[in-house]
């Protein structure tokens, strides 16, 4: 499992830096306890929903770099150990970078997909969102549907 979770990071990685992006490290067993650590929410994505696609990986790559970057020790309890604006603050950067990327390879769809997740479990229902943050959600929302949109309106020539 280890060599499987390495070979995934390191092909993330790759794409995040060809992106433009510069990741922080992240070994298996901190991407490892992360996935399958503690949270403080229901959401039914496993292991290897995330391993198995690369918008998910990038997403959590640039989350726990965002997490480590302020100091916190990866394990399976930093989510909910980590104070709610710090945690929140890395996952919006981590959303907006699987936007920005998912846009980047012209994936309207996923990006579409997303962010009706978004509006969904953190705009329309997150109890642990901080009111402070909850302006970053909807301009996050409004930016990027906004894009996604007229990306797909654009007519393709060949």
């Amino acid at each position: 499992m280890p060599n499987e979770i390495d070979a995934r990071i390191k092909k993330a990685k790759k794409a995040l830096k060809q992106f433009g992006y510069d990741p922080v490290d992240v070994s298996a067993e901190e991407f490892y306890d992360y996935v399958t650590g503690e949270i403080f929410s229901d959401d039914p994505t496993t292991l290897w929903d995330v391993l198995g696609n690369e918008y998910i990986m990038i997403h959590e790559l640039v989350e726990i770099g965002g997490l480590k970057k302020i100091g916190r020790k990866i394990d399976k309890s930093v989510i909910v150990e980590t104070p709610k604006i710090p945690f929140y603050t890395a996952h919006f950067d981590a959303m907006e970078t699987e936007l920005k990327y998912a846009l980047y390879k012209n994936d309207t769809y996923w990006a579409k997909f997303r962010l009706r997740q978004h509006k969904e479990s953190v705009l329309d229902y997150d109890p642990n969102l901080p009111e402070e943050l909850r302006p970053r959600a909807e301009d996050i929302y409004e930016k990027y549907r906004k894009l996604a949109k007229q990306m797909a309106e654009q007519p393709i020539t060949l």
